[in-house]
C-alpha cells in the first residue's frame, strides 16, 4: 500500500482525502495515518471514513500514556533548538510537532512501499517511517510553511525547526508537489527543489455548465462573496 500521513484531522485536510481518492481510484492500496485532538472535528472525519475507499489509522493526541510528557519535551527541545548550530531531524521533528515521531511510528506498522506526508509534521513521519521500511517518501506542500504563521517568521525555534527539516528532507523526497505555482517557486528559490504543482481546485464536471453573469450591484442588491478554506 501507499501511506499518506497528516498531524490533522482527515476533515481538516481536503488535500490529503483528495490525494486518497485519486491513489485508490488509480488502483493502489491507500492508507491514511492521521491526527485526532479536536472533538467537534470527530464526525466530520467519521462521514469521511464511511465512504473512503482506503483504510486508516488514527492517533489521539488527547489520550494515553505520555501525553503530557511529549508537551513538555516539545517545550524543552524549543528552548534548546536555538543554541544548535546544526540541530538533527529528531530534534526539529519533535521541536516542530510533539506528535511526529507517534505518527512516524503508526506509519511505520503499515508496510507501505511509499509514505506520503502532508502537513509539515507529515514530512519527517513520513521520511522517519520510510526510513524504517527502507523503502521512498514524499511530501505535498499545501503552504509555503516558512510563512504560514506569525510564529512560524517570528519563532527563532519555530523558524529553526522548518528551517532543519524541509533543508535536509525535501531533497530526499521522491515525489514533491505544492499546492500553487509560487508556492513551487518558493520552495524552488528557498531549499533548491523544484516541486510538481498540483492545484487546489475541484473536478471540472462540478463547474457551471456556462459562465453566470451576476446582476449590477445595487443598494438592494449588495454584492455576496464566498471564502471557501479548507472543508
Amino acid at each position: 500500500p501507499i501511506c499518506l500521513i497528516t498531524p490533522g484531522h482527515v476533515a481538516s485536510t481536503p488535500r490529503l482525502v483528495k490525494n486518497a481518492d485519486a491513489l485508490a481510484a488509480a488502483g493502489y492500496r491507500v492508507h491514511v495515518v492521521a491526527g485526532r485532538y479536536f472533538a467537534p472535528a470527530d464526525d466530520l472525519d467519521a462521514t469521511i471514513f464511511k465512504d473512503a475507499p482506503w483504510s486508516h489509522t488514527l492517533v489521539d493526541y488527547r489520550a494515553g500514556p505520555g501525553v503530557w510528557l511529549r508537551k513538555l519535551r516539545r517545550g524543552i527541545v524549543r528552548l534548546a533548538i536555538r543554541r544548535l548550530r546544526r540541530p538533527t531531524v529528531a530534534t526539529a521533528a519533535v521541536a516542530h510537532h510533539a506528535e511526529t515521531h507517534r505518527l512516524a511510528s503508526r506509519a511505520a506498522a503499515v508496510p507501505a512501499r511509499l509514505y506520503l506526508g502532508h502537513c509539515l509534521a507529515g514530512l519527517p513521519a513520513a521520511a522517519l517511517a520510510a526510513n524504517r521500511r527502507c523503502v521512498p517518501y514524499g511530501f505535498d506542500a499545501e503552504d509555503f510553511h516558512d510563512a504560514e504563521t506569525a510564529d512560524a517568521e517570528t519563532s527563532p525555534a519555530d523558524r529553526i525547526a522548518r528551517r532543519t527539516l524541509q533543508g535536509q528532507l525535501l531533497p530526499g523526497c521522491s515525489l514533491f508537489t505544492a499546492a500553487s505555482p509560487l508556492i513551487a517557486r518558493n520552495y524552488a528559490t528557498t531549499y533548491g527543489v523544484q516541486p510538481l504543482t498540483l492545484l487546489n481546485v475541484f473536478p471540472l464536471a462540478q463547474a457551471p455548465a456556462a459562465p453566470i453573469t451576476p446582476p449590477p450591484v445595487a443598494a438592494d442588491r449588495p454584492a455576496v462573496f464566498y471564502w471557501f478554506s479548507q472543508t
